[in-house]
């Protein structure tokens, strides 16, 4: 029995104890900065039906977007972005496509993928949510 506790207590040196600060952030496996942004957009779904959102954060080659409608993961869309930033408007065009979806208060959140803009665009975006701008 003492032989067994010690094979045990030999054991329990080789682990590691999880705890909450052991864990790593989600922040951490993103490959893009993101930034809090609160964007009207509009998707517009290969049927052109026209859906009216809001984001919630932007990265330069993503966002989280609250929505009223679900979508399923791999869809395409066509984002229209209205920003507002530093007391200018600009207006941005991508083609984006649903990565996940979950259930929120109001709707869902989607996260969404740029698949293809102009290098303007993807520089402004890479610029905001690194705070360079």
């Amino acid at each position: 029995m003492l032989e067994e506790n010690k094979t045990i207590a030999s054991q329990l040196d080789q682990t590691q104890e999880i705890t909450a600060d052991s864990l790593t952030e989600g922040s951490e496996r993103r490959c893009f900065s993101r930034r809090a942004a609160r964007w009207r957009i509009s998707l517009t779904t290969m049927n052109k039906d026209v859906i009216h959102c809001r984001t919630q954060d932007v990265s330069e080659r993503g966002a989280s977007v609250d929505s009223h409608v679900n979508f399923r993961a791999n869809t395409k869309v066509l984002l229209d972005i209205n920003t507002f930033y530093n007391g200018t408007k600009k207006d941005f065009k991508i083609l984006a496509e649903v990565k996940h979806t979950s259930i929120a208060k109001d709707g869902f959140t989607l996260g969404l993928f740029f698949k293809d803009a102009s290098a303007d665009t993807f520089d402004f975006f890479r610029k905001y949510s690194e705070g360079l701008i």
